[in-house]
């Protein structure tokens, strides 16, 4: 089901390290009123626009539109910084082995 497949080389980690976390309560009661951690899905846009759904409102609704997070576009993000992360860890590993082996 997928053609032209090949390891992508862009930074998942600097992108993810763009997404800012906020803490914020949801002003339209109708999503119910409590405070939650989460990400803006315009700021999300301006960096992964994929992982935004724009989702069309019904006629009537106050707004025409509400912007979504598709956590599932985020999540080879997600992976893809893991394993960056991962062999930052693994080189400085080896680093901190080499030094130590000559004390």
């Amino acid at each position: 089901m997928k053609k032209n497949i090949i390891e992508t080389t862009e930074s998942a980690l600097d992108k993810v390290n763009e997404i800012k976390t906020y803490s914020f309560d949801f002003k339209d009661s109708a999503y119910g009123s409590h405070t939650d951690m989460g990400i803006i899905a315009q700021e999300v846009e301006g960096i992964i626009p994929e992982a935004v759904l724009h989702v069309p409102q019904g006629e009537g609704a106050e707004y025409d539109e509400l912007l979504q997070i598709d956590g599932n576009k985020l999540i080879p993000y997600l992976i893809k910084s893991v394993q960056e992360l991962s062999d930052i860890c693994k080189k400085q590993q080896e680093e901190i082995n080499e030094l130590k082996s000559k004390l």
